[in-house]
């Protein structure tokens, strides 16, 4: 039997090897507690399961570099600390399959996960798929209170991204974020999320960037954005789904609800927040936003057609989590155009939505359940079998 000398020497030789780049081309390492950094490059497969990583403060906790295959299954991160703002707990560039499985980040400083790191800026940092599947990542605050590093998820310059079954929870900035910018080397070719519960994050549940293409979001839950007052980005507005892509996008069968930004009284939170086009969003049920519930403005490029069909919305102008706000303009439906220099959507199809407004105010268009103002000309809009109600408390 292994006195613990040896078993200590043994794990201090393999944390070696792993670290030092051995010369095996395939890398496993299972059933470990593990309490320093370490990093993998040109390999072709690493895989690490049933690991623990802990009380961990560095430049990053996990980084691969230019290894065609990374799993990572059944493990937790614990109390991790990462002091690089362009890092991560998990970190990795010029990969080819990455595949995180299964696995928690616990009370983390930093981002959890990155990728790639850093801002490669040319196409030996691209990531090629990207896997993120029953993942809890939960309590992920900033790093020495630098704004924008405690996110949740982030991804872009990637060829595809699939994020499924994942609960993201108690961020200090975003939950889930794709894309960086609008450059083209930092593009996400194409994104799928689907079945996860995102919430009280202090920054938007989901945020995609102009250069996030082909984003399909689906039969998640987004709530409690915003849930501490100013939230993220005080007087711009932090929202469950912050859209920006302009290609190939679908936002459909969510369950969106209590988006709590606010600022000084005003309310900032949206249920869904575009701003671009060639985009459908449908079957969504939304309610409980300080503001608009589905809401467009053209400060982002938009061409092509947006379609809004069967979504069930009601009860915006909610309280935020500073408490009650100020006289409301919370339309359920609201369509901003006229933003200088951009690009706007050219055709608009609203069909059988389900809107129901019931707050009291003096002007009572600060609430209706659909408007528009200073779309681009020419656009077309159809309108069809749409259930609107606006309840003021008249009895007449």
């Amino acid at each position: 039997m292994s006195t613990a000398f040896e078993k200590l020497c043994i794990s201090a030789l393999l944390l070696f090897a792993l670290t030092a780049g051995a010369a095996s081309a395939d890398v496993a390492l299972s059933n470990e507690i593990i309490t320093k950094p370490m990093s993998f490059s040109d390999k072709d497969f690493v895989t690490i399961s049933n690991c623990t990583f802990q009380d961990i403060n560095s430049d990053y906790v996990l980084q691969f570099d230019n290894v065609k295959n990374v799993t990572i299954t059944d493990s937790a991160f614990v109390h991790m600390t990462v002091t690089d703002v362009e890092k991560a707990v998990v970190c990795a560039r010029g990969c080819g399959t990455i595949k995180i499985v299964n696995t928690d980040f616990q009370w983390i400083q930093g981002h959890a996960i990155r990728l790639p790191y850093g801002y490669p800026n040319t196409e030996l940092g691209k990531n090629g798929q990207i896997e993120v599947d029953h993942c809890n990542i939960k309590n992920v605050d900033e790093y020495n209170q630098i704004h924008e590093t405690g996110v949740g998820c982030r991804i872009f310059q990637s060829d595809n991204a699939v994020i499924t079954n994942c609960e993201i929870a108690y961020t200090q900035s975003e939950g889930l974020w794709l894309g960086r910018g609008n450059e083209p080397i930092n593009s996400l070719n194409a994104a799928l999320v689907k079945g996860c519960n995102i919430h009280h994050t202090m920054g938007d549940n989901i945020l995609t960037q102009e250069n996030a293409k082909n984003v399909h979001v689906i039969d998640n839950e987004l709530s409690y954005a915003g849930y501490i007052y100013p939230g993220s980005r005080p007087m711009n507005g932090d929202h469950a789904m912050y859209y920006q892509c302009n290609e190939g996008g679908l936002i459909a069968d969510n369950y969106i609800h209590h988006c709590l930004d606010s600022y000084n009284g005003n309310p900032d939170s949206l249920g869904i927040s575009f701003r671009s086009g060639n985009l459908t969003i449908a079957r969504n049920i939304v309610h409980d936003t300080t503001k608009t519930a589905i809401g467009y403005w053209s400060d982002h490029p938009g061409s092509g057609t947006v379609k809004i069909e069967n979504n069930v919305v009601y009860n915006t102008g909610c309280n935020s989590a500073n408490g009650p706000l100020k006289g409301v303009n919370a339309p359920g439906i609201y369509l901003v155009g006229a933003q200088a220099d951009k690009d706007e959507v050219d055709n608009w199809e609203i069909y059988h939505n389900t809107v129901y407004i019931d707050k009291q105010y003096e002007d009572w268009r600060a609430v209706a359940p659909l408007a528009w103002r200073n779309l681009a000309q020419p656009c077309s809009a159809t309108v069809i079998g749409n259930i609107l109600c606006l309840d003021n408390g008249d009895t007449d």
